[in-house]
């Protein structure tokens, strides 16, 4: 019996029968994997679902109020009085106020409905005259008050988006922006505020083409951070705008695989930096899987062994010498 089962085990059949149930247990377990790892996409996409809905739906909630608020805004008599104001040599013909009247009630204005809406950090009047020149603005400052600019802080903005995209609206019908970094002066505000534009075009009573717009900008700052640390425990969210989009579909173009989820999945890898020395100068580059680092410090320390500086810059001993450093 002992020989029979020896002679079994020794055999091709069973050594053939063991590699095909090895081979089906392994395929059954590679199955099983396959669809715990879809379960868990599946169950981490839901949760992601969750966490983010309640912050998007809050979001357009504030943004839908925000465009109430500024058909609100520009209906408030100040708007046409400075229109009638500055067509008639700074007289209001209706009630005789003066254009400087009317925009110091306008600031009343905006400031009152800046202390009321912290969310808010300016409100503007911007005219389509002087490159688009501000008429009156109101903003919150770093301690949290709100001030009106003086007329030398008032800026030209007609080189903005968002002024040519309000200004091709229909009357009360208003614009808003895409959320990008706030920008003063010319530059991105630091640090920085990501910020909702909501504004809408200013037509005069007696028709035409609109003067101007009112606009105001919202601090998003606070709704990203919730929508951040919604993220289900072990995750990360990220807020990607159109930029990524565009990245995606200039790649794909391109030829290449990118899709959304790799952005989305992205993780970024801090490494210590490559460093050198030369001639008394700390080198400090980037770190491998990057090449021109390590070779760049390589370079250098080829170089660092001649006297460069006694032949000159331009000599043909100093270009073959770094020519081969450079192979």
């Amino acid at each position: 019996m002992r020989a029979s089962i020896r002679q079994f085990l020794g055999s091709k059949v069973f050594w053939l029968g063991l590699l095909a149930y090895l081979a089906v247990a392994a395929a059954l377990l590679v199955l099983q994997h396959r669809g715990e790892i879809a379960r868990a996409e599946q169950q981490a996409a839901l949760q992601l679902t969750a966490a983010t809905q309640g912050v998007v739906e809050s979001t357009e909630a504030i943004l839908s109020f925000r465009r109430k608020s500024i058909l609100f805004l520009a209906e408030t008599p100040p708007i046409q009085g400075i229109v009638r104001a500055r067509e008639n040599g700074g007289i209001d013909p209706r009630d005789g106020s003066s254009l400087a009247n009317w925009e110091d009630r306008l600031e009343q204005i905006f400031l009152a409905y800046l202390q009321s809406n912290p969310d808010v950090f300016q409100a503007r009047l911007i005219g389509v005259a002087d490159g688009g020149r501000e008429v009156v603005r109101v903003e919150r400052t770093s301690t949290g008050d709100a001030v009106a600019a003086p007329e030398a802080q008032l800026q030209q903005k007609g080189d903005r988006p968002y002024l040519a995209a309000a200004l091709s609206r229909l009357a009360k019908t208003p614009y808003v922006s895409p959320i990008n970094l706030e920008w003063d002066f010319g530059a991105v505000v630091v640090p920085h505020r990501p910020t909702a534009r909501v504004a809408v075009p200013v037509y005069p009573e007696a028709g035409g083409a609109p003067i101007g717009i009112v606009i105001i900008n919202i601090d998003l700052t606070q709704r990203i951070e919730q929508f951040v640390a919604a993220a289900p425990p072990g995750g990360t969210m990220y807020v990607l705008k159109h930029a990524a989009r565009e990245m995606v579909r200039g790649v794909r173009e391109a030829g290449g695989i990118w899709t959304m989820a790799d952005l989305a999945g992205y993780e970024v890898k801090r490494r210590a930096v490559t460093r050198g020395t030369f001639r008394g100068y700390d080198v400090v580059s980037m770190p491998p899987p990057s090449s021109g680092g390590v070779l760049l410090v390589q370079m250098l320390g080829v170089l660092d062994q001649f006297d460069l500086n006694s032949h000159g810059y331009d000599s043909a001993w100093t270009v073959h010498r770094m020519a081969e450093a450079m192979k």
